[in-house]
């Protein structure tokens, strides 16, 4: 078995942390510009070139039969849901359900956060034919950058291209030259030296927090990758690398540092998927413990959880710890029964 790099686990760690509680109603500082971006970035780090067949199963594999087995469980909590609360997801259609679980396109669904999957699972795809093309690394990265500046120059027209409510144009280009950056970080050890412990190493470091902090709390840099919307093509480009060099540099201290941050972030990455899947399932399960328990009003939602200056709180730690703990049920279940 190949052994699991941890500083992508905590990468992974880092964004869907950031995915849970910018569900749950907080943004964590500027973690909400780039979450979506480190998974592009850890799918291009792990890329290993293979024949297509071998490519399409993976993929199969890894992302689209759990996205269908993940939905097929929320349509049935949320029938349930349905029942006690005013969540709409339970009362689609069965058949009209299952169709948009196999097309990948669950807009207005309790599932519907998990819509970057759907660019996630098609730009290794892209990539595998650009590669067949381009053998050069820098000619890989500069088309993928010509891309990406297209995109988002054009955006306005693009995004009137939706699947599953996402800017699906704009995204894959986006998430295309990510996902490149990636390949190249990953494939060229230099680089990967020059970040993690080269000579300006800390120096960079401190001006990616730098560049993070100024565009979240002083330039107003407003960012929403779903609808492919930004304020600035400029500062979209900028905040790229920025927020990369961040998850790399901070992955890679934690790692250095080896203490109990490193185990709680590599279980949280290696779990990533899961949460991914079950967090907002999760934020439900506060709802009806308020219901029943308290009494409790709440303000019906796409996520059906209660707001307030305290309950976005609970619902990010429910949903970043119950699908944490079934999974490791789960897994260990299946260690005991040898599966």
């Amino acid at each position: 078995m190949k052994k699991r790099i941890e500083e992508l686990d905590i990468i992974k760690a880092i964004c869907i942390t950031g995915i849970v509680f910018a569900h749950a109603g907080h943004s964590l500082g500027w973690i909400g510009y780039f979450y979506v971006y480190g998974f592009y970035f850890v799918a291009g780090v792990t890329w290993r070139d293979k024949p297509f067949s071998g490519l399409l199963t993976a993929k199969i594999k890894r992302i689209y039969i759990p996205f269908v087995i993940a939905n097929l469980i929320a349509e049935i909590f949320c029938i349930f849901l349905h029942n006690y609360t005013d969540y709409y997801g339970g009362t689609y259609p069965f058949r009209s359900y299952m169709i948009s679980i196999l097309m990948f396109n669950l807009k207005e669904n309790i599932m519907a956060p998990s819509w970057f999957l759907f660019p996630l699972f098609c730009i290794p795809f892209l990539f595998f034919f650009l590669r067949k093309a381009v053998k050069n690394d820098g000619m890989l990265f500069l088309i993928t950058f010509l891309l990406f500046i297209t995109a988002t120059l054009c955006r306005d027209t693009l995004n009137q291209i939706q699947w599953n409510n996402c800017a699906v144009i704009t995204n894959l280009a986006i998430g295309l030259f990510i996902f490149t950056c990636g390949f190249v970080y990953g494939h060229n050890n230099q680089i990967k030296h020059y970040l993690t412990n080269g000579k300006y190493a800390f120096e960079l470091f401190l001006l990616s927090v730098f560049i993070l902090f100024e565009a979240k709390y002083y330039w107003n840099y407003s960012c929403n990758m779903r609808a492919g919307t930004f304020s600035n093509t400029v500062w979209t480009f900028i905040l790229c690398p920025a927020g990369i060099c961040f998850l790399i540099y901070f992955s890679h201290a934690v790692v250095e540092k080896g203490s109990w941050i490193k185990k709680i972030l590599t279980c949280i990455g290696k779990r990533s998927m899961s949460i991914m899947f079950f967090h907002v399932l999760s934020f439900s399960l506060v709802t009806l413990a308020g219901i029943y328990l308290f009494h409790s009003t709440y303000e019906p939602s796409w996520t059906n959880a209660f707001h307030g200056t305290w309950y976005p709180y609970i619902n990010a730690g429910v949903g970043l710890t119950v699908p944490l703990a079934a999974d490791f049920l789960i897994e260990t279940i299946r260690k005991k029964v040898h599966i």
